[in-house]
């Protein structure tokens, strides 16, 4: 069993800002930590899992901006779609990288994708729908 990523959020969102300094990762990890409580209130400790995720799946930097501006269209709920989409296997990382590297969502199916998520989590994404 792997051991639990015992890192504090602001070393997770110094590694999510990128090398050099992605201003706008930061700023997109450090609201997703924020948020991550109300769109995902089923997890335990969301906003550090969801840093946690962006780390193990290696999204940082300029690969974050894109997935938060041309994937996710400045949405933080989607961010969360696709990371519990990919925790719960329901989506292939593959998937989500192919979408970041092309920098655009028209192959994710972000709807299906949530129906999904929410038969697992039936609290998720509840304030905005």
């Amino acid at each position: 069993m792997p051991a639990f990523d015992q890192t504090s959020p602001d070393e997770l969102i110094d590694y999510l800002a990128g090398e050099p300094l992605n201003v706008m990762a930061a700023v997109t990890a450090r609201t997703l930590w924020f948020y991550a409580g109300r769109i995902d209130p089923n997890t335990i400790d969301p906003g550090n899992q969801a840093l946690r995720d962006l780390k193990r799946l290696e999204i940082n930097g300029e690969r974050l901006q894109k997935l938060f501006e041309r994937v996710c269209r400045g949405s933080y709920s989607d961010i969360l779609t696709l990371l519990r989409a990919e925790s719960f296997a329901i989506l292939p990382p593959a998937d989500l990288f192919k979408a970041i590297d092309d920098g655009e969502a028209h192959q994710l199916d972000l709807r299906e994708l949530l129906a999904q998520v929410k038969s697992r989590l039936p609290d998720f994404n509840r304030e905005s729908g």
